[in-house]
């Protein structure tokens, strides 16, 4: 398990850091396809955290947790964290604002404990993943040589 530490963030930084967090835990664990997963969720859960906070300055703490198959996120020293449950306990697809639903459902589980907020999304590496080019270009050679073979039985 590796873990990430962003220490005394305010919610005025904490999208762009967040986000560059994401990016590079993506980046370096072969995660990209979980990125929009994993990004969208936690700016949602950020515009959320800002809708119930009293001061954008309070710093907060942001640990990520990577393992082989997901990825946790912990928020610590966030006051409101009782108003953020209560919006995810509470909301639904018909809510007109669609944010604390959206958090709810890119979630695969979110806790509150010990004065924190605590999230997991599944998300695994993504290896050996085919090589799109090479799979164009052997299509394309094979698909030359159908119409070659072609050509020459009807000559």
């Amino acid at each position: 398990m590796y873990n990430i530490e962003l220490k005394n963030i305010t919610l005025e930084t904490a999208q762009t850091t967040v986000l560059q967090t994401v990016e590079n835990i993506c980046d370096q664990f072969q995660m990209e396809n979980h990125f929009g997963t994993i990004s969208t969720a936690l700016h949602e859960m950020l515009s959320l955290m800002e809708r119930f906070s009293d001061d954008v300055e309070d710093p907060f703490t942001v640990n990520f947790f990577v393992e082989a198959e997901k990825v946790s996120v912990q928020v610590l020293n966030y006051r409101q964290w009782q108003d953020v449950q209560h919006a995810l306990d509470t909301c639904s697809v018909e809510d007109a604002d669609t944010t604390a639903f959206t958090v709810h459902s890119l979630l695969d589980a979110v806790e509150f404990r010990d004065n924190g907020i605590w999230m997991e999304i599944a998300a695994y590496a993504t290896e050996d993943q085919p090589d799109r080019a090479h799979i164009l270009h052997t299509e394309t050679v094979k698909t030359a040589l159908k119409n070659e073979i072609k050509s020459d039985i009807n000559r």
